[in-house]
């Protein structure tokens, strides 16, 4: 980016003819403001580039941060780019890192091909139709429990989760009734934590102000009308 940064900074190009006029068409998607390299977006505002300490720091952030859920390489582009950053390498560089994440390879999911045709589940509207399925069991946490209640609205993909001891009909109904309805905890902590219920908020957080490959947009966007504060 050093020579584009000259360029739009001082007019100078390469003496190549050829990385010259690449140079000045790529110049046409970016801007120098205030010392400040940023990069033109139709659907989001101006991107700020970065280098390549602080693209790791933003990265490792989203990826493995307080409020990060291990997700895939594509989630952690999309939603750095949400954020307002940018870099050349961003997707290389995301899969390099999550390759070399111990936690995503231990827990990432096997791909399988379904025995059936799957059957796409359509809403018309947010909150219309939950999918509700229980995890664990977990390590034991306070309380002594060590299963986890999950659903998902499956418009927004908005999710809500509750940890108990035991689950029966009764919980459940009394769960639903609640709407006190999460998932990615193992590759969260690692296995054996019983901090999991601790760090449950943090796992729903990361889930709802992460962009879905369904529709584009975090669960928190399509439910308040707005992008979150992240912390």
């Amino acid at each position: 980016m050093t020579e584009l940064v000259n360029y739009l900074k001082e007019g100078t190009l390469p003496e190549d003819e050829k990385e010259a006029r690449k140079i000045r068409l790529k110049a046409r998607q970016y801007e120098l403001i205030e010392g400040i390299l940023y990069k033109r977006s139709f659907l989001t505002p101006w991107l700020r580039c970065v280098g390549p300490l602080e693209a790791e720091y933003v990265m490792k952030e989203i990826h493995e941060g307080s409020c990060s859920m291990h997700a895939g390489p594509r989630s952690v582009v999309a939603k750095a780019i949400r954020l307002g950053y940018f870099w050349p390498t961003m997707h290389k560089d995301a899969q390099d890192m999550i390759r070399k994440c111990s936690d995503c390879q231990i827990h990432s999911p096997v791909t399988r091909h379904p025995q059936q045709p799957l059957t796409p589940i359509t809403a018309p509207w947010p909150f219309y139709k939950w999918g509700i399925d229980i995890a664990g069991h977990f390590s034991e946490g306070p309380g002594k429990v060590k299963f986890l209640i999950v659903a998902m609205d499956y418009f927004t993909k908005w999710i809500e989760a509750k940890a108990m001891a035991t689950i029966t009909g009764g919980q459940v109904k009394k769960f639903v009734a609640n709407r006190s309805l999460g998932e990615g905890i193992k590759a969260h902590l690692g296995e054996g934590n019983n901090n999991w219920v601790e760090e449950l908020p943090h796992v729903l957080w990361a889930h709802r102000t992460m962009i879905k490959s369904s529709h584009g947009d975090t669960p928190f966007s399509l439910t308040y009308g707005t992008e979150a504060v992240i912390p």
